[in-house]
């Protein structure tokens, strides 16, 4: 395993992110419910604002990010296995 200890550091960080990144839907929640939608001291137009900026991360984060990392993830992962498999 010496010869693929970075890809398997590598696999590991990136599967907490890959992991970490649906944790963020309560984070985005209560930031809708605690911080925008109970705010009453922010107008409408501000609270639209503030909904379509956290809808653009979370559409943003899910649909670019997450794909290419649960790619890269699955792709370092296999390679690893199936090198290891073939060595031994």
């Amino acid at each position: 395993m010496q010869p693929y200890k970075w890809r398997i550091i590598a696999t590991i960080i990136i599967g907490i992110i890959k992991f970490g990144i649906p944790m963020l839907i309560p984070l985005l929640i209560k930031f809708v419910i605690d911080d925008v939608i109970n705010n009453g001291d922010i107008s409408t137009p501000e609270k639209f604002t503030r909904l379509s900026i956290a809808l653009g991360i979370a559409a943003f984060i899910f649909v670019i990010v997450r794909p290419p990392i649960e790619f890269l993830r699955q792709y370092l992962a296999q390679w690893t296995s199936n090198k290891n498999f073939v060595r031994y």
